[in-house]
């Protein structure tokens, strides 16, 4: 046992306070000495804030109370000589003799007990900061892993895209002299790229920073819903959060494409001028209805393949190759359920000031009665071929990019 030579401290005060006012006291067992010990230990640990709560006088009172019920007062009247010696060499513990992190007893059934390990302030405040700095990480990580994915799919096949827009574009019957038409210069198949990436890259990192932390709040047991309604409710979120910067992009990325506008600033510039503000919106109902169809069935489908196949493999992440191949097959179903939507959007896009058509349902009215059901499926070989291809790019990066921010992640 370690001697005090600092009579200043509170834990030498505190137990030479009990000793006293406890030494007339008839015990008959040491293990009154052990409540004492803990009492006093227990006291010192606390914040200087419950100091009040935990006087000596409460300790006191709490000493005597289970020093009955734990050893019981000795009947000849007298202290025993073990226990006086025990008492008087307590207030000898140095302040550092015993720094065990004070403990809480938690009952259980059957009347077992479980020690559970009570926080200081201080790791407290470390455990709260270790979670701000993962939760900073995520959220960081969840938007540079879409930007990144939205401008490699976009940059590697804007040109079938610029031929899927184009192809929609054709009013009647489109022959093979028509789809010739719509390859015509190469030059031009990148016509809007660069305005387009400052529109996609921002877009593309706001939808994933809706879409996983909407995802992974739902997918909690405590919720109780399906994984896939889980995936649907979050990528539908995503849709239209990033549908106020994605709907500006397509309305100028369409008019480019198809030829009306040299230069992106251009286009902004004229669309507002002849249409006011609300033209950047122009179509948007109907691209609502595309992008939430489109973004619900493609990641419901690629969450639950991805889910399926690492269940087989065993292994808890996709490696790039992977995720492409899965990205690809979604990709495929996606475009073709929604290959309508998107021939509707276009449309409803590139009619400017003419209002040929008033609405999403009168569109397909007319495009039905005139050209046909064809006409609801334009450009779907192009498409189909496009967002396929895309959908591997696309997942490809984001496991990739999600592979490479991870090693960046705060240490636990």
């Amino acid at each position: 046992m370690v001697a005090v030579t600092d009579r200043s401290s509170s834990r030498y005060a505190l137990a030479t306070e009990l000793v006293n006012s406890t030494s007339s006291k008839k015990l008959s067992s040491s293990s009154h000495l052990n409540t004492l010990v803990v009492l006093a230990v227990t006291s010192e640990a606390y914040p200087r804030s419950h100091q009040g709560r935990r006087s000596a006088k409460g300790l006191r009172r709490a000493w005597c109370a289970g020093g009955r019920n734990a050893a019981g007062i000795g009947a000849a009247g007298k202290t025993s000589p073990s226990v006086s010696s025990s008492l008087s060499s307590f207030a000898a513990f140095a302040p550092n003799e015993m720094k065990r992190s004070p403990v809480e007893y938690l009952p259980l059934r059957g009347g077992a007990k479980i020690k559970k390990k009570i926080k200081t302030a201080e790791e407290e405040a470390l455990e709260k900061a270790k979670q701000f700095r993962k939760e900073v990480h995520k959220a960081i990580s969840n938007l540079l892993a879409g930007a990144i994915a939205g401008a490699s799919v976009e940059s590697a096949l804007y040109p079938i895209d610029t031929i899927k827009t184009r192809l929609q574009a054709m009013k009647g019957s489109v022959g093979m002299k028509d789809k010739v038409m719509a390859l015509r210069g190469s030059n031009s198949l990148y016509s809007g790229l660069l305005g387009n990436l400052v529109g996609v890259i921002p877009a593309s990192a706001l939808f994933f920073t809706v879409y996983e932390p909407v995802k992974e709040k739902l997918s909690d047991p405590k919720v109780g819903i399906p994984g896939w309604c889980a995936q649907f409710a979050a990528a539908a979120s995503a849709a239209v959060s990033a549908s106020c910067i994605r709907v500006p992009t397509e309305v100028v990325k369409s008019r480019m494409q198809v030829g009306q506008f040299k230069s992106a600033m251009v286009a902004l510039k004229t669309i507002i001028k002849r249409e006011g503000f609300v033209g950047m919106y122009a179509g948007y109902k109907s691209f609502l209805l595309r992008d939430i169809t489109f973004d619900v069935i493609e990641f419901v489908s690629y969450e639950q393949i991805k889910q399926f196949y690492l269940e087989r493999k065993g292994s808890p992440q996709l490696n790039a190759l992977e995720g492409s191949g899965i990205g690809a097959v979604a990709g495929a179903l996606t475009a073709t359920f929604t290959t309508p939507f998107d021939v509707i959007k276009t449309r409803m896009m590139l009619q400017g000031t003419n209002k040929v058509y008033t609405g999403v349902m009168d569109c397909t009215r007319k495009m039905i009665a005139e050209e046909g059901m064809g006409s609801l499926f334009k450009g779907v070989g192009p498409r189909v071929t496009w967002i396929s291809i895309g959908g591997a790019v696309f997942f490809g990066a984001l496991e990739k990019a999600k592979t490479l921010l991870q090693k960046w992640a705060p240490e636990d």
